[in-house]
């Protein structure tokens, strides 16, 4: 019972801690018009989901490297 408690404690923190560090991202991007207000506002909230965060990051990435080949 220990240890489940010890990894959803865990588990709960890298998820805060990703979301977090992802917020500063998502807004710089908003900020150089990378990206428009819903979807930086969609991608902070994503980004506090476990799964969605990685989806997220990757969608993101490939939509502003293709802007930036334009």
């Amino acid at each position: 019972m220990g240890f489940s408690i010890y990894f959803v404690i865990l588990g709960s923190a890298s998820i805060l801690i990703t979301g977090l560090f992802s917020i500063p991202v998502y807004t710089s991007l908003y900020k150089n018009e990378l990206i428009n207000k819903d979807r930086m506002i969609c991608y902070c909230i994503l980004s506090f989901v476990f799964c969605a965060d990685v989806v997220v990051a990757v969608r993101c990435y490939r939509q502003v490297k293709g802007r930036g080949d334009n």
